[in-house]
C-alpha cells in the first residue's frame, strides 16, 4: 500500500477539480495527470465532460455548480477546440477566471505530458494562494470563437446512386462522476479475510487480519499486520490436538497506478508465527521439553490489485508465497509409534479486504 510521509500540519490543501473532455486521447491525459499529481503532492479530482454539450459562455455557471456540489476548491477546464487548446481556471475563493494557451492540436502523448506538468504547476501555486503564468479573463467577455465565413457553394454535381443507409451509431454514454486522484494520506487501516495452506493435516486455514500501513514515500510503504486464524483439530495416529495460530507480520511494499481508479502492488514481508498445539485429555505426552508452543518464521513475497471505490476507500486482493525459514515440528508418541506434524515448506497465501485512509496528505 503506497502512502506518503506523515503529515506535519493539518492545514487544508486546495483540491483542483480538473474537467477533462471526452475526446480522442483523453485516457492518456488522465493517466499522465494521475502520475504527476501523485508525485508532486497536488490533490486533483479528475472529472469528465462532453465537449459537444459545452459552451464557453457556460464556464462560470457550470464551475459554480461543481464547487457547490463537490469537495473541490477550484475548477480547471481543458478546452481543446477551437484551436489553440486552452486551460481555464475558475478560482473558487474569488470567482476570478484565468486562462493559458497550450501548444498542439490534439491529445497525443506530448500534449498529455504538457497538460499534466502545467496542471501540477497551477496546483502548487494555488497551495500558496497564488496564480502563476496565467492571464486574467473577464467572465462577461467569454464568447465562442466566431465561425469562419462559409465558402461559396460549388457547382452541383450529378447525384450518385443512393447507398444503403448506415446503421445508426449508439448514443454516447452520459458523463459519469469523476474518479478522484489517488489519496496520498500517510496512514491506511485495512481489515481483511486471510486464507492459507499449512500442512497435509490442515490443507486450508481461514482467519481475519488487521493491518496498519505507513506511506514513507509516494510509492513505498511499511506495514504491520496481526492475524487471528481459526482453531483447527488434527489427529496424529490416535492422538487428537487443537492447533491455534496468531501470525504477526512486518512488510514493505510498493503500489503503482495502473488506471485512474486501479493500482497494482508488490512487496515482501517477514512473519513470526506462534503455533500452539493443545493435546486432548488422556493422550500421550509430548516430546521431552515440549510445552506445546512452537514458533515458526518465514519470508513472504506477494503481489496484489486494488480498486479505489471512493476517495479514501480501497478494495484490495493480494496473493503470495510463504516460505518457512525456521520450523519446529510437533512429535507425539503412542505406544511404540511416533507421529510428526510437519507444516509445508512453501505455503500459498491470499488476503482480500478493505482499506481506509487516515490523516491529511502531505506536500512533497
Amino acid at each position: 500500500m503506497l502512502l506518503q510521509e506523515p503529515v506535519a500540519s493539518t492545514e487544508h490543501e486546495p483540491v483542483v477539480g480538473f474537467q477533462l473532455p471526452r475526446a480522442p486521447g483523453h485516457e492518456r491525459v488522465a493517466a499522465s495527470l494521475e502520475a504527476h499529481a501523485e508525485t508532486a503532492g497536488v490533490e486533483v479530482e479528475l472529472q469528465f465532460y462532453d465537449p459537444a454539450s459545452f459552451e464557453i459562455t457556460q464556464l462560470g455557471s457550470r464551475s459554480k455548480a461543481l464547487l457547490e456540489g463537490g469537495d473541490i476548491d477550484n475548477v480547471l477546464w481543458l478546452v481543446p477546440e477551437p484551436l489553440p487548446m486552452r486551460l481555464y481556471l475558475f478560482e473558487g475563493s474569488s470567482n476570478a477566471v484565468w486562462t493559458r494557451r497550450l501548444e498542439g492540436d490534439g491529445l497525443d502523448a506530448m500534449a498529455a505530458e504538457v497538460i499534466a506538468n502545467v496542471t501540477v504547476s497551477i496546483g502548487l501555486a494555488l497551495q500558496v494562494g497564488e496564480v502563476r503564468d496565467m492571464e486574467p479573463v473577464d467572465p462577461a467577455e467569454l464568447q465562442p470563437e466566431p465561425e469562419p465565413e462559409p465558402e461559396p457553394e460549388p457547382e452541383p454535381e450529378p447525384e450518385p446512386e443512393p447507398e444503403p443507409e448506415p446503421e445508426p451509431e449508439p448514443e454516447p454514454e452520459p458523463d459519469l462522476p469523476g474518479w478522484p486522484a489517488r489519496e496520498q494520506a500517510p496512514v491506511w487501516l485495512r481489515l481483511s479475510y486471510v486464507g492459507n495452506t499449512f500442512s497435509a493435516q490442515m490443507p486450508w486455514q481461514s482467519g481475519v487480519a488487521a493491518r496498519v500501513t505507513w506511506k514513507i514515500r509516494p510509492r513505498l510503504a511499511l506495514w504491520a499486520q496481526y492475524a487471528y486464524v481459526a482453531t483447527q483439530a488434527i489427529t496424529l495416529g490416535d492422538v487428537g490436538a487443537d492447533v491455534r495460530r496468531h501470525p504477526i507480520t512486518l512488510g514493505v511494499g510498493a503500489r503503482l497506478p495502473l488506471a485512474p481508479r486501479i493500482d497494482v502492488a508488490a512487496g515482501g514481508a517477514f512473519s513470526v508465527d506462534p503455533v500452539t498445539r493443545v493435546l486432548q485429555a488422556n493422550n500421550p505426552t509430548l516430546e521431552q521439553g515440549d510445552d506445546g508452543l512452537r514458533v515458526f518464521t518465514s519470508g513472504i513475497a506477494y503481489a496484489g490489485l486494488g480498486v479505489h471505490a471512493a476517495r479514501r476507500v480501497r478494495l484490495g486482493l493480494d496473493v503470495g508465497l510463504d516460505v518457512l525459514l525456521t520450523r519446529a515440528d510437533i512429535v507425539v508418541r503412542s505406544g511404540e509409534n511416533t507421529f510428526r506434524h510437519e507444516p509445508d515448506r512453501v505455503r500459498v497465501l491470499i488476503a482480500a479486504g478493505v482499506e481506509v485512509a487516515l490523516g491529511r496528505a502531505k506536500k512533497d
